[in-house]
């Protein structure tokens, strides 16, 4: 016989030994999304912690903004500043770039990119005025309605300070260099005019009267040779030396010959070195290599011209005087910006010119002269065979000799 322990059924057994699926405690299925928030928040204020700027989180709905990071730097506070509203910001803006700063800001909220970004003038709490870079992202629900805007910004008062610091110094350099340039021109221009003035003078004067002269000792020459035929050889000699400071006459002439205004580059020098080797049993050759680009335009103009004449010419009668040379070439190219001259010659070289220069020509040191005044350089080098002077100009050299 069974106790009625043993047989009685317990009221609510059966639904006890099924198994219970009952829900998640509310505080369970938060935690982990709450724990997200938390590492989120978190990091966000490690990177302010560490950051030169200032960030910002503005809640669209409700208007309030919340700012940390570089407070103090940025505003001269002590402290993150939460739920602030918008007017707070609005009134730190410098007066001047208020209409600015709002209206990238409207553009923002209305873009469909949300990107924000602008330069503005910020009063810091010291009462000074700093310079912030500001950049920034409007938020969307999911209906496209504007919820967040967040941002930063970073003082760049320093960096604009120093862009315009370097900027004045630019303009210094500028004007030291335009006046630089017009000493040169005004240089160029006075020197010009005198070696006008000079080739005139010789022209009318010494050349005329050696001329006179030559002629008459032709004659003398004649006379004596039935009456006194002893002194005609001093009489020849005597012609001789009148030609020779004719000849040096006329080379002079020729350094003095102004540069022509416009004239082709290739063809001025072209005539130049046929006019100086006139007389001597040598090759020769003037040419443009267009393989570095065509010739500037409007380059050279009269200052250039005439020291890229005069040195080229320095340069050629060198290699007459004293190179020994069978061929000379001379090659204008571009290079580097500006316009290089290259004259080359298989003669003896640079030590067959060691002899003291005449009073008033100092030759390759001249040269050198002249290229760095017009902002360029010159080089003289020894090759084997011959002789090579480099002439380098930037083809933004000074004005017109003409220009005021």
């Amino acid at each position: 016989m069974s106790s009625a322990g043993d047989d009685e059924e317990v009221p609510g057994c059966d639904e006890v030994s099924e198994p219970i699926d009952s829900p998640m405690p509310l505080n369970e299925e938060r935690e982990p999304a709450q724990q997200a928030l938390e590492r989120s928040e978190e990091r966000h204020r490690l990177v302010a912690g560490v950051t030169r700027e200032v960030i910002w989180d503005a809640d669209l709905l409700t208007g309030l903004t919340s700012w940390s990071g570089a407070v103090r730097d940025v505003f001269g506070m002590q402290h993150d500043l939460v739920d602030i509203d918008f007017e707070w910001w609005r009134a730190r803006i410098h007066p001047a770039d208020v209409p600015d700063v709002l209206a990238a800001r409207d553009a923002a909220l209305r873009s469909p990119s949300g990107r924000y970004g602008i330069e503005y003038r910020l009063r810091h709490e010291a009462g000074r005025y700093v310079i912030v870079s500001a950049r920034g992202q409007v938020l969307r629900d999911a209906e496209g309605v504007a919820v967040r805007f967040l941002g930063s910004m970073l003082d760049v008062t320093d960096f604009r300070r120093q862009e315009e610091e370097l900027n004045f110094a630019r303009r210094v350099a500028e004007k030291a260099n335009d006046a630089k340039s017009e000493l040169l021109r005004r240089l160029v221009v006075a020197q010009e005019d005198e070696r006008a003035r000079i080739a005139a003078d010789v022209h009318d004067d010494s050349v005329q009267s050696i001329a006179v002269l030559d002629l008459r000792l032709g004659s003398l020459e004649r006379r004596l040779g039935d009456s006194a035929p002893d002194l005609v050889p001093s009489i020849n000699e005597l012609r001789a030396a009148v030609r020779d400071v004719s000849r040096g006459l006329r080379d002079l002439l020729f350094e003095l010959e102004p540069a022509h205004s416009g004239a082709d580059l290739t063809e001025t020098l072209r005539s130049a070195t046929a006019q100086i080797f006139e007389e001597v049993d040598l090759d020769w050759t003037v040419g443009f290599d267009e393989g570095a680009g065509p010739m500037p335009v409007d380059w050279p103009n009269d200052v250039a011209r005439a020291q890229i004449l005069r040195i080229v010419k320095e340069a050629l009668i060198n290699v007459r005087k004293h190179a020994a040379a069978t061929r000379v070439d001379v090659v204008i190219r571009r290079v580097d910006g500006g316009v290089e001259i290259v004259v080359a010659d298989d003669g003896v070289g640079p030590a067959g010119t060691q002899s003291p220069p005449r009073p008033g020509h100092r030759g390759l040191a001249t040269m050198r002269d002249r290229a760095e005044i017009a902002g360029g350089w010159c080089t003289v080098e020894a090759t084997s065979p011959g002789t090579v002077v480099r002439l380098w100009l930037p083809s933004t050299s000074p004005g017109p000799a003409g220009s005021s």
